[in-house]
């Protein structure tokens, strides 16, 4: 479950528990060399850093800047500001991960995103938790 106040992002990453990635809009994940490599990033943000808007999700892999691109959650009536607890349902089904929905109005969004995780984090198994 996620309230979002302020940008975060999902992270798996197999650099280990003392893994950092740069602040601001890398959102303690990613950003050129010294994003956390051998891992995946959902982004949740309300911050407009590259002209992407304000109500976003995306995905980027191995440290990738979490910028652009972006998907406007917008469409769907999520609105990550709104206060509202918003669930996380990020599922893996071995080839795609899937996400969200807004526990108030019920509202949901599911986006795809094809990846295999182990070969991105050269690893079977890997560190998960929330980044901001």
């Amino acid at each position: 479950m996620t309230v979002v106040s302020s940008p975060e992002a999902f992270t798996i990453q197999n650099k280990g528990l003392s893994a950092i990635g740069p602040t601001g809009s890398g959102l303690g994940y990613g950003g050129g060399t010294a994003g956390i490599g051998n891992s995946l990033a959902i982004r949740f943000d309300i911050h407009n850093n590259s002209g992407e808007g304000t109500n976003l999700t995306g995905f980027y892999p191995d440290g990738a800047s979490p910028t652009i691109p972006a998907i406007d959650l917008t469409p769907s009536n999520i609105v990550l500001i709104s206060g509202d607890v918003i669930h996380s349902h990020v599922s893996y089904d071995g080839a795609n991960l899937t996400l969200l929905t807004d526990a108030t109005t019920s509202a949901s969004f599911i986006a795809t995103y094809a990846v295999n995780i182990a070969s991105v984090v050269s690893s079977t198994t890997a560190y998960v938790g929330f980044t901001a």
